[in-house]
């Protein structure tokens, strides 16, 4: 009995289909590709497999089907996926070998849109890899079940063909105390299918490769207890073929000042257990004494897992024309646990800051480095300020605080921290913290605060 399913994006079908149809093609966009997932009902007749058509997109591989099985019920699987058709668009003869010699194989290597001017001497060998279908499949698909009956299975494959990136404005009143937030996705569909009435969602990460697994499982945190970045849902749309954009945000925050001292920055960290034990990192350069005027706002539901994306600040002035403030970034991944989120409004004037390490205890023994600083901030201004010190623990990712002078802190990622305070008018302000680096332990916990 031959059970073909009717759902979006999918190809023609053959009027002999006996299934239910349950509509619904679900695609979640990762950072390094798209899952695109057919959620569909199969009937299994006694004693035979259930056979089903569908589109897959450009460059999928039909081995490269799985069943999800977090979706499935277990005792499913695909026995066989075949091409229907005509063959699909192959490179010519030779060109999908493991390399070719460009003097021999020019006209094949142009089929890898190789420039003449990047070809390289007669003698060289070049691996190529093999060069996937250019055009979308109909597939064939054979599933087999532990018994008959009707069965709501999801069908999943990964394509780098989807990609996107998101986009931010934040634009605020001349007092700097409430903001209009809007974030747009732009997403870039090349699969040669144009999906219709699809649930999306975008997650700001890495899947890794799906090739010899089956499961979409997204665990709510890592083992060292930093939240990992959740999919967003975004709801139904069309993707067509080409650019699209879908609206991410248009939100209204409160606003409130906060001046951030971030003397180092993230381009140091070192994302490993084992901490680096150079005695130099962090303090052999001078940092930046400046601080930043930032506008604060809350992490509220409504501005969740949204991905991480450039942002350009803009202040209304009393006339309506809008002034750039500045440039920067928002959602990123190393602000995952962050409750809070900020935004520079540009150089903070009457105020200096100066970031000092006052002891480096390197113990490979004991397997632990121990490290202190000293944050001091002047401030001149005739006021009190709200302060917020942003630290990043860059030697590694086994740390802990064991000591802070502040009454706040707050982990805002894997390996940044911020610490909270209030400087009182025209006086020197000192912020000491101890950072406990450990490695090899069987019952490390991970990052503390």
């Amino acid at each position: 009995m031959v059970v073909l399913i009717a759902c979006a994006a999918c190809g023609p079908h053959s009027a002999a289909s006996s299934a239910h149809p349950k509509p619904g093609v679900e695609i979640t966009l990762y950072r390094d590709h798209a899952v695109v997932a057919h959620r569909l009902d199969v009937v299994i007749p006694p004693a035979a497999p259930a056979k089903l058509t569908l589109r897959i997109a450009a460059g999928v591989e039909p081995s490269e089907l799985y069943l999800v099985e977090a979706s499935s019920p277990p005792g499913l699987e695909i026995r066989n996926v075949e091409i229907l058709g005509a063959a699909p668009d192959k490179p010519v003869d030779g060109c999908d070998e493991v390399s070719c010699v460009l003097d021999s194989e020019r006209a094949c290597c142009a089929r890898f849109e190789r420039k003449p001017s990047e070809w390289d001497d007669e003698t060289t060998v070049i691996p190529i890899k093999k060069q996937a279908t250019r055009t979308p499949l109909d597939v064939e698909i054979t599933i087999g079940g532990p018994r008959a009956g009707t069965f709501s299975v999801v069908i999943g494959y990964d394509t780098p063909r989807i990609d996107w990136d998101a986009t931010y404005t934040l634009t605020t009143t001349a007092s700097h105390r409430r903001g209009e937030l809007r974030g747009a996705l732009a997403v870039r569909n090349a699969t040669g299918i144009a999906f219709s009435a699809i649930r999306l969602a975008v997650v700001d990460r890495d899947q890794g490769d799906l090739a010899s697994r089956s499961k979409l499982e997204d665990k709510p945190t890592r083992a060292d207890d930093t939240p990992i970045a959740q999919p967003r849902t975004l709801g139904r749309f069309d993707l067509v073929e080409g650019d699209s954009r879908i609206e991410l945000v248009d939100h209204a925050v409160p606003l409130r000042p906060v001046l951030v001292f971030d003397p180092i920055g993230p381009s140091l960290d070192y994302q490993h257990e084992q901490p680096v034990q150079d005695a130099n990192l962090g303090v052999n350069l001078p940092p930046s004494t400046r601080l930043i005027e930032n506008a604060l706002f809350d992490r509220t539901p409504a501005i969740r897992n949204l991905p991480g994306g450039p942002v350009r600040t803009f202040e209304r002035k009393p006339d309506g024309a809008l002034a750039l403030l500045t440039e920067s970034r928002l959602f990123g991944t190393e602000t995952l646990a962050a409750v809070v989120d900020t935004v520079p409004l540009g150089t903070a004037a009457g105020v200096t800051g100066k970031r000092e390490r006052r002891e480096l205890t390197i113990d490979n023994d004991r397997k632990r480095i121990v490290e202190e600083f000293a944050l001091t901030i002047d401030n001149t201004r005739s006021h009190a300020i709200d302060l917020l010190l942003r630290e990043h623990l860059y030697r590694g990712t086994g740390w802990s605080i064991a000591y802070n002078s502040v009454f706040q802190v707050e982990k805002e990622g894997m390996q940044q921290l911020a610490l909270r305070t209030v400087v009182p008018a025209r006086a020197k302000h000192t912020v000491l913290y101890v950072v406990v680096y450990e490695w090899g332990k069987s019952d490390q916990q991970g990052p503390k605060k």
